[in-house]
């Protein structure tokens, strides 16, 4: 049996990681064709009931390697209704999406000596949850975050999914003055920010899955599969 999460960057499903030997590449085709998010079957979707509070108290998390956590912000969302916006509404099959119930979760963090501070939002459904979690990425100089990103988590998160993203440490808007210029990668004129930059690259991505994993098991109880 394949026991896959989910990696979304750059506006597509780029690679899931499985149990067994191999990797396998993944496209929207890959769940029946088009986008679709609601049509997507996941046989093991749990409801939750009462079983999952979203709440600040609720949120501990582990001791996490190079990070510092800053703040954790806890809000509940009930009867929400997602509006696909400039983006989502030029998806195939894109429509509101009513009642949804969900945990909305901000941390703020730094690495210690790096001067950054990074912000990975996080949502968690109350209503049910498929075992799953999915990260969503950016375009352009965006690491993530942003509307590109709230049109890709919405409809995900209502399938199931656990779903986080990142601004990996600067402006997370890919219509913004940063999506084509990135003066946030220097610290004076021809002078290189480098830890934003490795942020950007690769660091802020890597903390989004185990920040968003930790979110995740601390509100759910477990692990995702």
């Amino acid at each position: 049996m394949r026991e896959a999460n989910y990696c979304i960057s750059h506006l597509g499903l780029l690679q899931s990681s499985q149990s067994d030997t191999g990797t396998f590449k993944m496209s929207s085709d890959s769940f029946g064709g088009g986008w679709n998010p609601l049509g997507w079957y996941w046989p093991f979707q749990m409801p939750l009931g009462s079983t999952a509070t979203c709440s600040q108290a609720g949120f501990s998390l582990p001791g996490i390697p190079g990070v510092s956590v800053l703040s954790i912000q806890v809000v509940e969302e009930r009867n929400y209704t997602y509006t696909p916006g400039l983006f989502g509404a030029g998806l195939p099959d894109s429509h509101l999406i009513p009642d949804l119930n969900f945990c909305n979760v901000m941390v703020t963090y730094t690495h210690p000596g790096w001067h950054d501070e990074i912000n990975v939002n996080v949502l968690l459904s109350t209503d049910s949850w498929n075992g799953r979690f999915a990260a969503i990425g950016g375009g352009v100089f965006a690491t993530g975050g942003g509307e590109i990103a709230e049109f890709l988590m919405m409809p995900i998160m209502a399938t199931g999914f656990a779903t986080a993203t990142t601004d990996g440490g600067h402006s997370s808007d890919v219509l913004g003055t940063e999506g084509s210029e990135p003066s946030w990668a220097l610290t004076s004129p021809g002078n290189v920010n480098w830890p934003l930059l490795v942020d950007f690259a690769s660091v802020a991505l890597h903390d989004t899955a185990t920040i968003g994993k930790a979110v995740q098991e601390a509100f759910y109880g477990t692990a995702p599969a």
